[in-house]
């Protein structure tokens, strides 16, 4: 949720006594768990593209197909397949 979002929410007994460099931390706050949250969803989907793809090489799928359909590297997709033979 946006700090402005947050602070019409709160209502002005919340935000007008807010000094402005009170503000800027708010929003610097805010800003920063958005990243975290958006960091922390990438990190899932490549997490899962690399599990999927483990699991696919483990059935016999070609890499560049792999590669291709998990949206990774195929360097990434040879050494995930090294993997698998050890």
């Amino acid at each position: 949720m946006e700090v402005e979002e947050l602070l019409q929410k709160a209502g002005p007994e919340l935000w007008l006594p807010m000094l402005p460099i009170e503000r800027i931390i708010a929003e610097s706050m805010a800003d920063a768990e958005r990243r975290g949250i958006q960091q922390g969803m990438l990190r899932g989907e490549y997490d899962r593209a690399r599990k999927t793809a483990l699991a696919m090489l483990k059935k016999g799928y070609p890499s560049e197909e792999v590669a291709e359909i998990n949206d990774l590297p195929l360097e990434e997709v040879l050494e995930l397949q090294k993997k698998t033979v050890h």
